[in-house]
């Protein structure tokens, strides 16, 4: 869940944002489930679900989709290495 909302911002902050849509994908059936259909959303996430009704509005388009772990290795070992980090890997560097 957090990971689609950083993708969300990450993309916002870019200058694709004017001409491009995001394809987010994500090993999570529940985050996209949620993220795709905010009315099923419990609880206990609808804040997060709700900051990303806001950040879908400011995309001229965009797409989440489910894909399991194994197909996606390289991206999960990477999200497994993060975990660790005390820094942000990404350095932003248009302005």
């Amino acid at each position: 869940m957090l990971a689609i909302r950083e993708a969300f911002l990450i993309f916002i902050d870019s200058p694709f944002v004017i001409d491009r849509e995001l394809i987010v994908e994500s090993d999570s059936i529940n985050a996209v489930n949620w993220v795709n259909s905010p009315s099923s959303t419990p609880w206990r996430v609808l804040n997060f679900i709700n900051h990303n009704e806001n950040l879908k509005k400011q995309l001229k388009g965009w797409k989440v989709t489910h894909v399991f772990r194994e197909v996606n290795c390289i991206t999960d070992q990477l999200a497994k290495e993060r975990v660790g980090r005390c820094n942000d890997l990404l350095v932003r560097s248009w302005g």
